[in-house]
């Protein structure tokens, strides 16, 4: 039997995803397995979908491409199919994200990374493309940087509350280049839709955000995450002025949580 992973159905050329996105997936994981493919969470053969509105149709279209890494290396077979959106409506499905998604997708504080002389990445258990983590899932979270830094991650909900994930972790000198996970347990937990995790890295500590705890027990930053971020991107760039041999820099994933 065939084995290949079935990666989330996205909206258009996004990381977005919606109802009708886990309704198709649920169907294809069911179906699958009647045509000899036998789904599995994690592989190199992935079918790759997704989906745009075309009239009174949804047009989804499918790849089966073979991975190397996060890089795709070879395409086995593509198709595209229509379904009326009729049959969809009455299951109660939504085709669009939710706006505030993708508001929040082209908002220049979450995507658009400062990058001020030190190349950072951040990676899932997952990897960093299409991610989509179900409440209670346990997220695990891995670092590169290519000079020493001191890290802070941020957890943004789908409403704009920050959790405080990690604040001022250190990578020295004796770690660069390397692939690091970071020490923490973290489980995904609802209010479900998109979330963005940032990460920001400087040379020196980072200043302590004012947080407080909330219900749960996260840490919420207390100001508002666009004001936040900016405030320490200016900083940021006038401590450059002052000090050539200062560095910084930004990496960010983006995650749908589900129930």
């Amino acid at each position: 039997m065939n084995q290949f992973e079935v990666t989330p159905i996205t909206y258009k050329n996004t990381d977005l995803v919606s109802t009708f996105s886990s309704y198709l997936e649920d169907e294809l994981r069911t179906i699958l397995p009647t045509q000899e493919v036998e789904v599995v969470s994690e592989s190199k053969f992935k079918l790759i979908s997704s989906y745009w509105l075309k009239d009174e149709n949804i047009l989804v279209a499918f790849s089966l491409k073979q991975f190397d890494g996060e890089e795709a290396v070879k395409v086995f077979a593509s198709e595209s199919v229509f379904i009326p959106k009729d049959d969809l409506l009455e299951k109660g499905l939504v085709f669009y994200p939710d706006d505030r998604h993708v508001s929040r997708v082209r908002s220049e504080f979450l995507l658009n990374e400062a990058n001020g002389g030190v190349q950072v990445d951040l990676v899932t258990q997952k990897g960093t493309r299409r991610l989509v983590f179900g409440s209670g899932d346990n997220l695990s979270l891995y670092v590169s940087a290519t000079r020493p830094v001191f890290i802070t991650l941020l957890n943004i909900w789908d409403d704009g509350t920050q959790v405080l994930m990690m604040e001022n972790y250190y990578i020295g000198k004796d770690r660069i280049n390397q692939t690091i996970e970071l020490p923490f347990e973290w489980d995904v937990k609802c209010p479900c839709g998109t979330e963005y995790i940032k990460l920001i890295a400087e040379k020196n500590p980072l200043i302590p955000m004012a947080t407080e705890k909330d219900d749960n027990g996260f840490k919420v930053v207390i100001k508002d995450f666009s004001q936040n971020i900016e405030e320490i991107r200016k900083r940021q760039l006038d401590i450059q002025l002052s000090e050539k041999d200062y560095y910084f820099g930004e990496s960010h994933l983006v995650i749908t949580t589900t129930q």
